[in-house]
This record gives C-alpha cells, sequence and structure tokens, in this order.
C-alpha cells in the first residue's frame, strides 16, 4: 500500500482506532467484567431474575458489565474503580486509605443501597445495577487493591506472549486462557459452587473482606516473579488458578446481593 497518497488525517484516524483497539485487547478487562456477570446470571434466583429484567430492563448481566468503565472519565469516576493501600499493608482503613468515600470499598455498599430503595427514581436504580455489576468485580481483580506509586501494576512493565503489556493488564485479562469457548461456555467451565445471599446490612463489612482477600494476593503472588528475566510458565499457571477463583466469588458474590436486594423488595 502507498501510504503517500492517503489523506493525512485518514492516517490520523487509523493509527487512533489501533491503538484503541490495542487497549481494549487488555482492557478484568471487558472479558472477565462479562464472564462474572455471566456466572452471576446464571445464579440469579427468579424473584430477582424477572425484577432486572421488568423493573431495571436490564435482561443480561454480562451486557451491562462493562458500563461503568465507559462512562468513568467523563463522570470523573476513576477513583471508584479501586482502594490503594500503602505498600507491605494488609489491612483497610476508612480514614487512611478511603477518607473521600470514593473507592470501590465504599461505593459497593452505597450503590447496593440505592438499588435496594424502591423509593429512588428508577433510573438511579439502574445506574446503580450497571455500578454494582462492575464494582464487585473490580474488588475481586487483585491489582485494583494494589499501590499508588504502580497504579495497581500499572507501571510495571513486562512481556507476555511476545508482546509488551504491565502487571495491571496481564492480571486484568491477559491471563483468561479463552481460547474458542464463547463467554457462557467459559463460565460454565468454572463450575462455580452455589451463591449464598448476603444481607445488606453486613454488606459493608463483607465488601471489606473481599478487598483484603484482593489484597492478600497482591502481597503474596501478584508480584512474584523476576522482571529482569520475565513471568514464567508456573507463575502463569498459578496466576490463572487465583484469577479463575476470583471470578467464580465475584460472580456468587454479585449475584448473592441481588438476590437478597429483590427478595427484600418483595416484603
Amino acid at each position: 500500500m502507498n501510504f503517500s497518497k492517503i489523506p493525512l488525517i485518514a492516517i490520523s484516524i487509523f493509527v487512533t482506532l489501533l491503538t484503541a483497539f490495542e487497549d481494549r485487547s487488555f482492557a478484568w478487562g471487558p472479558m472477565g467484567h462479562s464472564i462474572i456477570g455471566e456466572i452471576a446470571q446464571s445464579k440469579l434466583s427468579l424473584v430477582a431474575t424477572q425484577a432486572i429484567r421488568e423493573k431495571l430492563h436490564s435482561p443480561s448481566l454480562r451486557n451491562i458489565a462493562n458500563w461503568a468503565d465507559h462512562v468513568k472519565k467523563k463522570r470523573k469516576q476513576k477513583p471508584w474503580h479501586y482502594t490503594n493501600i500503602p505498600e507491605g499493608i494488609l489491612d483497610y482503613k476508612r480514614h487512611r486509605d478511603c477518607p473521600t468515600r470514593d473507592c470501590v470499598t465504599e461505593v459497593i455498599p452505597k450503590m447496593a443501597q440505592t438499588l435496594a430503595n424502591r423509593r429512588e427514581p428508577i433510573k438511579s436504580r439502574r445506574e446503580a445495577l450497571k455500578y454494582l455489576v462492575h464494582f464487585v468485580g473490580d474488588i475481586h481483580q487483585p491489582l485494583h487493591l494494589g499501590y499508588a506509586n504502580d497504579r495497581g501494576g500499572n507501571r510495571v512493565s513486562l512481556r507476555y506472549r511476545g508482546r509488551n503489556t504491565n502487571l495491571h493488564a496481564l492480571w486484568d485479562q491477559g491471563l483468561i486462557q479463552r481460547g474458542r469457548k464463547s463467554l457462557v461456555q467459559y463460565a460454565r467451565r468454572l463450575n462455580c459452587r452455589k451463591s449464598v445471599n448476603i444481607p445488606l446490612k453486613n454488606l459493608r463489612d463483607e465488601v471489606i473482606q473481599w478487598g483484603l482477600e484482593s489484597r492478600k494476593i497482591v502481597l503474596n503472588s501478584v508480584y512474584n516473579f523476576d522482571q529482569r528475566s520475565g513471568i514464567s510458565p508456573n507463575y502463569i499457571a498459578k496466576s490463572r488458578r487465583i484469577l479463575n477463583r476470583r471470578m467464580c466469588k465475584a460472580g456468587n458474590r454479585l449475584a448473592g446481593i441481588l438476590n437478597q436486594i429483590f427478595a427484600s423488595n418483595r416484603r
């Protein structure tokens, strides 16, 4: 192809689109969130399924799982997707780690309360559902409970499968071994356990524990590789098992929240 004959603006658009595609390919990226949504969908009660479909007009949790990522820049909500904790520390303290209450640890209970409140406008409840589906996924991705100094692993460069990427992107989506399986097939293959309803009065404590599970993985597993020699097959295999378990837990717990909310709404 003779690029000299192509208008400069066309080349610019092509490069922009190509870059956007590259970002999305590693961007619990869309695939991870969709898998979590599919797991949760399969574990919803009939009551919750009907309420979400008929009252909130959301036929599939998978289809709304990535909405929060699409609006975060415009709405200036990026901090809602993670909680930074100082290096080497396992515990979470709101006054230290989320004083303005705009991190994922604090936003999940808030969205659950909005969704559960039938006096809230339907639009607010629909958005709360979309946020909830996404943020329950985020808090189960270990590097969303990472360090501020490397932006949750985004500044830790590495190579994987012959391409340049970073640690956060690897754990977001690079480790998901989907192959030719559909998202539904992948979710079913994980064979996740039965979900358990989670009372809203206990939700904040539960969410903090979910975050600390992710944090423990950060401290014990995520950074256990030699950046000079690259990631080993053993690291990949172990990390993949961790990630699959986290997606299962996220889907189960999301279903547990929604089943409890809509069971309560019937009373």
